[in-house]
């Protein structure tokens, strides 16, 4: 076998029990020190400058040992008191893996006791060195597209037929939350708050991963247990543009400007998340947008939207400092926060008097325009129902990934889907919408236009749909009133803000300590 191979055992033996995992935690650390892609040469991840988690031997690992991943999340995702905390960090500091009576305890064994001797190695470390391998492992499963389950973003399956003799962990979302939701959540919020404040990249990447395939029902739990999750965020993003400023002006390290350009993947991928998931309601997006806190008499964003603003302002520095942000990775970076600053803007408190960035203020009008023509508000409704993973019924929560199953379209126009013959009728006569209002509409400016029937609108069809309307004055009047229509229902799913999350932002908007009770 090889080294990876002797340590994936080695450590599958030792997590056999998730909630009291055998040996020292130096020796955890340094298994999956190993398993995270790293040689006996390199330093300890944590102890170095940021760099994510990105190893060619993941996708292995998820086929051949899935027991000790399962293992990882399982603990990670389990709720511990401060007396269970006090007993795991004891146990974790103090060494008992040879045993006496052993003469020849392996050279692996040997080495991994040598790991990063000047380190004195405890419970931090392991959960942190937990999340960033699990983060790098949930990652390399939505970057191959390799889920076999039923995900909440679109497409993660798509290549699971080339294991289906062997599927590559996790096969179901049960194996990520395996102590139910809500009691999931709240261990891994647990697990989170062991991540320093410069140093949450791996959390929030862990995060992003874990809405893809388990969808937005993490959201609520995760701020309920964890409301300051938004706020960590904006650390990163703060924590970046003020080393970018101390660095003006000098030569910058390539581990500083790699360290960098992760962090803003990260950010950047996690708002393309939040923002892509076919059942986030516009309660998820506010929930990370309206953070605010006083700001010279008044209160300011300081979430997503301020995220974006910042780092838009900052790139052009970053720019200037650094030899691996290239012209078009700085473009890219350019529009892509400007794209999600403009939509967050749309979700900020009318309080916030802030003036944001020109591009995002730009980027907002545009599409503030497109809202007001009605044939673009329909082909957004369209594209949006086209790509829609969840009960189009008003009231009902039901998603792909909570059936484990795909709903049927509406027979009469195709459009919206539901999970229920009852979800069905109750969408049909809804006292404010009314499905049967716009059913047959529907279906005529879907055959007009050539709409494909079943699966997810692109821009190959976006200029045919938009010309056929513009075309026909009959055409153009079924788009205005669908496109009304389609924009209400995305609209119309309203959820309650988790209770902690509420209290830590009335705290946060007082000036007052949020930490304080």
């Amino acid at each position: 076998m090889s080294r990876l191979d002797d340590v994936a055992v080695l450590f599958t033996s030792c997590m056999k029990d998730p909630v009291r995992p055998k040996g020292c935690a130096r020796l955890l650390c340094g298994c999956l020190h190993v398993l995270d892609g790293q040689s006996e040469d390199t330093r300890f991840a944590l102890l170095e400058r940021y760099n994510m988690p990105n190893y060619e031997d993941y996708e292995y690992i998820r086929r051949t040992y899935s027991e000790y991943l399962s293992a990882c999340a399982a603990f990670l995702s389990l709720p511990l008191s401060t007396q269970d905390e006090e007993e795991l960090n004891s146990s974790l500091r103090t060494c008992t893996c040879f045993r006496r009576d052993e003469r020849n305890p392996g050279e692996l064994l040997l080495w991994l006791h040598t790991f990063e001797t000047a380190h004195e190695f405890a419970l931090d470390d392991f959960i942190q060195a937990l999340i960033r391998h699990l983060a790098g492992i949930l990652n390399n499963a939505v970057k191959t597209k390799t889920v076999p389950g039923v995900a909440a973003l679109r497409g993660l399956k798509r290549y699971r037929k080339k294991y289906a003799a062997n599927p590559p962990w996790p096969v179901d979302k049960s194996q990520l939350i395996p102590h139910g939701i809500e009691q999931s959540m709240k261990g891994y919020a647990e697990a989170f708050r062991w991540c320093p404040l410069d140093r949450f990249h791996d959390g929030l990447l862990l995060v992003d991963k874990l809405l893809a395939i388990c969808g937005r029902s993490v959201i609520a739990h995760l701020l309920q247990f964890l409301p300051e999750f938004p706020i960590r965020i904006t650390g990163l993003s703060n924590a970046l543009c003020q080393e970018c400023e101390a660095t003006r002006g000098t030569t910058v390290d390539f581990g500083v400007e790699r360290s960098w350009m992760c962090t803003l993947v990260i950010i950047v991928d996690f708002c393309r998340t939040l923002l892509t998931l076919g059942e986030t309601t516009s309660t998820d997006i506010s929930l990370f947008v309206r953070v605010a806190a006083p700001y010279k008499g008044t209160n300011r964003s300081i979430g997503l939207l301020f995220v974006c603003d910042t780092i838009l302002n900052h790139l052009p520095l970053i720019r200037e400092s650094t030899t691996l942000f290239t012209e078009f990775y700085f473009n890219e970076f350019a529009m892509t926060f400007a794209r999600f600053g403009a939509i967050f803007y749309s979700y900020n408190s009318p309080e916030d008097t802030t003036v944001y960035h020109d591009a995002i203020l730009l980027l907002h009008e545009e599409l503030a325009d497109d809202y007001e023509d009605s044939s673009k508000a329909a082909w957004e409704g369209f594209v949006w129902i086209s790509a829609i993973r969840r009960c189009c019924a008003p009231e009902c929560p039901e998603t792909f990934v909570t059936a484990q199953r795909t709903f049927a379209r509406c027979a009469g126009c195709g459009v919206p889907r539901y999970c229920s013959r009852e979800c069905q009728k109750l969408a049909w006569k809804h006292a404010v919408f009314p499905h049967k209002d716009v059913c047959t509409k529907l279906r005529v400016l879907k055959e007009r236009t050539n709409l494909p029937k079943d699966r997810v609108l692109t821009q190959n069809e976006h200029m045919p749909f938009i010309d056929a309307c513009n075309a026909d004055d009959e055409l153009a009047a079924l788009a205005q009133e669908c496109g009304r229509h389609l924009r209400n229902m995305m609209k119309a799913r309203k959820e309650s803000v988790p209770e902690a999350f509420e209290a830590f932002q009335a705290k946060l908007a007082k000036g007052a300590d949020p930490a304080t009770k």
